[in-house]
């Protein structure tokens, strides 16, 4: 009945015209209909719908809108800095040498309690990768990627307002050159310590044990730093934190940076350093900033493994099993009936076996027209 009806007479039209611009009412819609076969071609040789790059730039401009929509949190960071730089800067006004390490300890340190607060972003975000991944939205390393590189902007804003303000108020030296040392240590430190706490974000079944692991965590940080205890007097059976520690690796080198100035002698220098427990040459300085953006690669790669092979969709927990009654029986009704030819109309409905008492039917095809879809 439906091949003799005038719907589908249409329908057929439609498609006997071919698939060009001049049939379609808008070049909107041409547009759109390019898209979908394109898509359709692409699903042919990839679970993906789109291309490495594509997917990877439409994740960009996703993960941005999702970052500037958030605004208490964009202008809440920035506030945050502008406060804690003017605080410490003014808590150490013109600080005496001796104070130095403790002094650069806390300007970095700050850091790691910015960074805990990725923990939560992350969780509430992986919630929504989980159910997008599944469906081959997109790869996650393309995931992985948009991530990182939409939260630079914000770690850039973040460290160039508290370091400014705390560098030039705390007097330390005042080169242009030993300034930009001192941002690219504390952007290198930002980041690695971001990566690490988005890492526990994907490796925890839960945003508690995600928030426990972060607390045991910066405490070794801050007990292995250096400056709580200085290296030389840390157990043997425990130096080895010091040595991972990206918060020692940061602090030993902005220490460097700055007694390697021109302010200071080289009896000033070895003095000071010496009392720090600071042992170490001026190469130091730069080896601790590969370190630190080795650990910021490092652990954004175990962070995209980590996304991609560890799950938590399933809530594990004690669930009630519903009782199976009699009603729920007569609910699945399954009808088994051969799809109709086009000479054997209503001849197979006799034929039909039924399964649960269901009534048999002849099955319908439906044909839809102008049907679009959109995910906001």
């Amino acid at each position: 009945m439906f091949c003799q009806s005038s719907i589908y007479r249409k329908t057929h039209e439609h498609l006997s015209r071919g698939f060009n611009e001049a049939n379609f009412e808008k070049p909107e819609d041409f547009q759109k209909a390019k898209a979908v076969a394109s898509l359709v071609r692409s699903k042919e040789t990839s679970e993906f719908g789109l291309s490495f790059w594509h997917s990877t730039m439409l994740l960009l401009n996703r993960q941005k809108t999702v970052w500037l929509r958030d605004r208490p949190l964009l202008w809440g960071k920035l506030f945050e800095a502008l406060v804690v730089g003017l605080v410490l800067g003014v808590i150490y006004y013109d600080c005496d040498p001796k104070y130095y390490l403790r002094m650069m300890f806390f300007s970095i340190a700050v850091f790691q309690r910015q960074a805990w607060q990725q923990i939560s972003i992350s969780f509430q975000l992986r919630q929504v990768f989980y159910k997008q991944r599944s469906r081959n939205f997109f790869r996650t390393i393309s995931y992985s990627i948009a991530e990182t590189v939409v939260q630079v902007p914000v770690n850039l804003s973040v460290a160039f307002i508290m370091g400014t303000f705390f560098y030039f108020m705390s007097g330390l030296n005042r080169g242009f050159e030993y300034y930009l040392v001192y941002l690219l240590i504390l952007v290198a430190f930002q980041h690695a310590i971001g990566a690490y706490m988005t890492l526990l974000s994907s490796l925890s079944p839960s945003i508690t044990i995600g928030q426990a692991l972060a607390a045991i965590s910066v405490s070794f940080f801050l007990l292995f730093s250096g400056n709580i205890i200085l290296a030389e007097l840390i157990p043997n059976y425990w130096i080895w934190m010091y040595w991972f520690n990206p918060l020692a690796w940061a602090l030993r080198s902005v220490m460097l940076s700055e007694f390697h100035s021109d302010n200071y002698t080289v009896k000033q220098r070895d003095t000071n350093l010496n009392s720090f427990s600071i042992k170490q040459g001026y190469g130091y300085l730069w080896f601790g900033v590969v370190i630190l953006l080795s650990y910021y690669l490092i652990f954004t790669t175990l962070n995209a493994l980590a996304l991609h092979f560890i799950r938590y969709e399933r809530y594990l927990g004690v669930t009630g099993k519903a009782t199976k009654t009699d009603a729920d029986e007569d609910d699945q009704v399954y009808v088994q009936i051969n799809t109709p030819g086009k000479g054997d109309a209503g001849v197979n409905s006799a034929a039909a076996r039924v399964k649960g008492g269901g009534l048999p039917f002849t099955p319908a095809n439906l044909c839809i027209k102008d049907l679009e879809y959109f995910v906001a």
